[in-house]
C-alpha cells in the first residue's frame, strides 16, 4: 500500500517566521559592515580630491612663485591705489577661483570678466549673468562624498554691506587654513595666535602663520615660508557646510577656516537656533570637521593626505596649521 504524505505544500507560519527573523538577523550583522564599506569608499573619494587640491597648490606654486591668493571686495575704500600699484583687483574672488585651471575647471574659470563683472566694483556681487552662473556652480573637486552638500548653494554669505546677501554661491566642503588664529575678539585660547584675517589698519599687512587666509595678497605665501616642513603643515582641511555659513568658493570671505577650535567642535548649547539651523557663531561655525566618523583629513604642503582624529591634543592641532611655529612672536612669519 502506497503511503502519501499528507503534510501541506509549502511552509508553515512558524517556519516562514524563522526564516524572516534569520534574514532580519543577517541584515543586522552584515548592514554596519556595508555601512562602513561604504563610509571607506566615500572617504578614499574625499582624501583623492584634497590630494589634487593640494598638488594642484603646489603646481601653481610653482609657475606663479605665490600660493593662490584671495583679493577682498572693493569695500576697502583705501585699496585702489595699492591694487593698482600690485597689477590686482578688488574683485572679491577667493584662492578656489584661481586654483580652477589647476584642477581641469579652466572653462569655468574663463568665464570670469576681464573688466567689470569679477574685476571691478563690487566684484562677485555685480548683477552680471555670467558672474552668478559662475559662482553658484557645482566645482566636483571642490565636495567630499561623505556630505551632502554637492549641488547646494548659500544665499547667507556675509560680506560688509551685505553685498552677498541673497546670491547663490555654491559650497564646497574644503577650505584653506589659516591656523591657530583669533579672527574675531570673541574668543581667546591658550597658543591661540592674535588677530591676522585682515590688513591692519597702519597699512601694514598681517601676517598669518597659516597657508590662505582673506587678504593673502598683500602678503603671498611662499614655499620658502614652510619652516617647519611641508610634510608636517596641513594647508586644506574638511568643513561641513550645513553648519558654516561662510563655506562657498568663490569668495575671498569664506574659503578658509581655522584651528583655534577643536576639530569637528560645535557649540550645542549656544550654536543653534531654536528650529535646529546652526546660528552665525564664529568659534562654532569657522573650524574645520566632516561627516567621517572620528575626524576630518587634511592636505599637506607635501601633497598627501592624512586623516586626523577628533582626540587629537590642541598644541599638536595648532602646530600642524602653522607654516614656522607660533613661538614668541606668532606674527613673525616670512612670506
Amino acid at each position: 500500500m502506497i503511503k502519501r504524505n499528507l503534510r501541506p505544500a509549502g511552509m508553515t507560519l512558524v517556519e516562514m517566521l524563522v526564516v524572516i527573523a534569520i534574514i532580519a538577523l543577517l541584515i543586522a550583522l552584515l548592514l554596519p559592515a556595508i555601512q562602513a564599506a561604504r563610509e571607506s569608499a566615500r572617504r578614499v573619494h574625499c582624501g583623492n580630491s584634497l590630494k589634487q587640491i593640494a598638488l594642484a597648490v603646489t603646481s601653481y606654486a610653482t609657475q606663479m612663485g605665490v600660493f593662490p591668493y584671495s583679493t577682498p571686495e572693493a569695500a576697502y575704500k583705501d585699496d585702489p591705489v595699492e591694487l593698482a600699484r600690485q597689477g590686482l583687483h578688488a574683485d572679491g574672488v577667493s584662492w578656489m577661483v584661481r586654483l580652477l585651471p589647476f584642477i581641469e575647471q579652466g572653462t569655468l574659470f574663463d568665464t570670469r570678466k576681464t573688466e567689470g563683472a569679477l574685476k571691478a566694483g563690487r566684484g562677485l556681487a555685480t548683477n552680471d549673468p555670467g558672474t552668478r552662473a559662475a559662482i553658484r556652480t557645482a566645482v566636483p573637486g571642490y565636495y567630499c562624498a561623505s556630505d551632502d552638500a554637492v549641488g547646494k548653494t548659500r544665499t547667507d554669505v556675509w560680506s560688509d554691506g551685505n553685498w552677498y546677501a541673497g546670491i547663490p554661491m555654491a559650497v564646497s566642503n574644503y577650505a584653506g587654513v589659516i591656523g591657530p588664529t583669533n579672527i574675531t575678539t570673541g574668543i581667546s585660547y591658550p597658543g591661540l595666535t592674535p588677530y591676522c584675517n585682515n590688513r591692519n589698519s597702519s597699512d601694514l599687512p598681517d601676517k598669518c602663520p597659516g597657508s590662505f587666509w582673506r587678504h593673502t595678497y598683500y602678503v603671498p605665501v611662499r614655499l620658502a615660508s614652510f619652516r617647519d616642513g611641508t610634510s608636517t603643515t596641513a594647508i586644506v582641511g574638511e568643513r561641513v557646510p550645513a553648519l558654516n555659513p561662510w563655506c562657498v568658493w568663490p569668495a575671498a570671505n569664506t574659503a578658509h577656516a581655522f584651528h583655534a577650535t577643536g576639530l569637528n567642535y560645535v557649540d550645542r548649547q549656544n550654536g543653534f537656533e531654536p528650529d535646529g539651523t546652526p546660528k552665525r557663531l564664529y568659534p562654532a561655525n569657522f573650524g574645520f570637521g566632516s561627516r567621517h566618523p572620528g575626524g576630518a583629513m587634511f592636505a599637506y604642503a607635501d601633497g598627501h593626505v592624512a586623516f586626523l582624529d577628533d582626540l587629537v591634543p590642541i598644541s599638536i592641532y595648532f602646530a600642524l596649521s602653522t607654516r614656522a611655529g607660533t613661538g614668541d612672536d606668532p606674527l613673525a612669519v616670512v612670506p
